[in-house]
């Protein structure tokens, strides 16, 4: 019999299918979607899943709107999808968390913060700051899981990569199929992004739900932050794919002529959850070389 029962919101998606992959037959886990029957911004529907399973032993919110690009068309609308499922689907499963007393792992992102800091990392008690509407959403997400009395872990992320394709591709997937196939790739090599391997970030929230901090914030992000056409150039290699194909190209010139807001330096400091994680015998999150030679090991294995 599975020790551990997880309620779990997104678990059909990326990061969701690849955390039931994990942890499927060492805990039971209960799907909080549409495929359940269950609408996240349906308050009166979450209740009454959460109070039927008012035993479990952690809520795990992954479900959310992630298309930054079509976030942006919906800013400021309330009605909007991307509003509604990452601000009022959090706060109903907050509220309802709180009124069963179960702790909440909630997860969130690093474009809570504007990419402004030229030098130096993102910490988790640095000011978020918000540029865009995906980015202001999770931010204002995890005010009302702040706001809602529920003993919670707020878990920032960013750029997954994983093993294997999940359920659709993610950006190693991308490149890796774009690269050989022998499309060309253009990518800033005057912006700074953190990817983290999705084996760290099901590690996480495997750690967070079992050991329930409340009240903290972590950064589970990579050990390495560096440009996408660094990031690029390391795909290639490890993948023996033709790096001629990849050719940088500036994020202050394409802003020019598209406006849309974009984060420049998202170099994110992963210190505080790796003391966290070492502590409890978990490995830290890897670095971007380490990270890919996991995703090829296991297509080969």
């Amino acid at each position: 019999m599975s020790s551990k029962k997880y309620i779990v919101t997104g678990l059909s998606g990326l990061l969701g299918s690849h955390f039931k992959a994990r942890c499927e037959g060492s805990c039971d886990l209960i799907p909080l979607d549409l495929g359940s029957g269950v609408d996240v911004t349906n308050s009166a529907q979450v209740e009454a899943l959460l109070g039927k399973h008012a035993d479990a032993n952690a809520v795990l919110h992954l479900a959310a709107f992630t298309d930054v690009s079509a976030a942006s068309a919906e800013r400021g609308d309330k009605d909007s999808l991307c509003y509604q499922l990452n601000v009022t689907g959090s706060e109903n499963v907050a509220r309802s968390a709180e009124r069963h007393g179960l702790h909440l792992v909630h997860v969130s992102t690093d474009f809570v913060f504007d990419g402004a800091k030229e030098e130096g990392e993102y910490f988790e008690d640095d000011l978020p700051h918000p540029i865009e509407w995906y980015g202001e959403t999770k931010f204002l997400a995890e005010e009302k899981v702040r706001g809602s009395g529920v003993s919670a872990t707020i878990m920032r992320t960013a750029f997954p990569y994983f093993c294997g394709e999940g359920v659709r591709k993610d950006m190693v997937g991308n490149m890796r199929e774009k690269l050989a196939s022998g499309e060309k790739l253009k990518l800033f090599d005057d912006q700074v992004i953190t990817p983290t391997f999705g084996g760290d970030i099901v590690a996480a929230l495997h750690l967070l739900a079992e050991t329930c901090p409340a009240g903290e914030i972590f950064h589970v992000m990579g050990a390495t932050s560096l440009s996408p056409y660094q990031f690029g150039l390391a795909v290639a290699e490890v993948f023996d794919l033709d790096s001629k194909q990849l050719e940088a190209s500036s994020m202050v010139d394409y802003l020019k002529i598209d406006a849309r807001p974009r984060q420049r330096f998202l170099r994110i400091s992963n210190k505080k959850y790796s003391d966290f994680a070492e502590e409890n015998g978990v490995r830290r999150p890897l670095g971007v070389k380490d990270g890919l030679l996991e995703v090829l090991h296991s297509l080969a294995g």
